[in-house]
């Protein structure tokens, strides 16, 4: 006599299906960085950006801004954080130790979600860092509203006395609130300045007034020269007379 056996049925679910509940349950931590921050901070790089705004994210650059850098999430290391602009995978898949934080000016970004440890887990199907995952690296549409490069000195970017200005020089002007200018070396890429709305104000209300550099015509000798004897006895014609009424009363 044959006895039947009840079927059993044995299902599981994949980590896929059961992570994001339980992380909707207990919620996930996501530090965001936004465009203000960034553009308060005054900062060049993202390297400088997230070492300065990002808790439990250290950074340590080889030879300053613009230059490969150590990247350390919560313990990982370099190789282990995952770094994604507008959701496209930016970081090398085998040659992981390479950040892309050198390439990115500050001026670039709209914000930063930064997700640590096994909260980043799906997010990315492939290859998910042990660390974590700088994601989202937004930059904003049609960000760059001139490029030009500049063969002579211009308004904003010019020689004085001791300072001297490298040129050419590419100038890149931003679709932003406040028509940033960046200054930018043809040959290496890096910044030489930055102009933002503040800068082209104390350019004209201080620089201008204090050093009368107006353009570049009165900038250069002997224009300049004949412009500071005119003004000097100009001045001194005027405080000679204001003397000369005092005495008279």
């Amino acid at each position: 006599m044959v006895e039947s056996l009840e079927s059993v049925v044995i299902s599981a679910q994949h980590l896929e299906e059961t992570l994001p509940e339980q992380l909707a349950q207990y919620g996930t931590r996501v530090t965001t960085v936004s465009s203000e921050e960034v553009r308060n901070g005054a900062y060049l790089d993202v390297s400088q950006t997230l070492q300065a705004l990002t808790p439990g994210l250290f950074i340590q650059t080889k030879n300053g801004p613009f230059d490969y850098a150590n990247i350390s999430l919560v313990g990982s290391r370099t190789e282990d954080v995952l770094f994604l602009i507008d959701g496209v995978r930016i970081n090398n898949r085998l040659y992981g130790g390479t950040s892309p934080t050198d390439t990115l000016p500050a001026g670039m970004i709209d914000h930063i979600e930064v997700l640590e440890g096994a909260q980043s887990a799906t997010r990315v199907p492939s290859r998910r860092p042990s660390g974590g995952t700088c994601s989202r690296m937004a930059i904003t549409p049609l960000w760059i509203c001139q490029v030009v490069i500049c063969l002579e000195p211009t308004a904003y970017y010019f020689s004085h006395h001791r300072e001297l200005v490298s040129l050419p020089a590419y100038r890149i002007i931003l679709d932003d609130t406040q028509q940033t200018r960046y200054y930018l070396d043809p040959v290496s890429g890096q910044v030489l300045s930055v102009v933002d709305s503040n800068g082209r104000w104390y350019r004209w209300l201080h620089q201008a007034l204090h050093r009368t550099d107006f353009s570049a015509a009165i900038r250069a000798s002997p224009t300049r020269d004949v412009f500071m004897v005119t003004a000097l006895v100009g001045m001194a014609l005027v405080s000679a007379l204001g003397t000369y009424l005092g005495l008279r009363r």
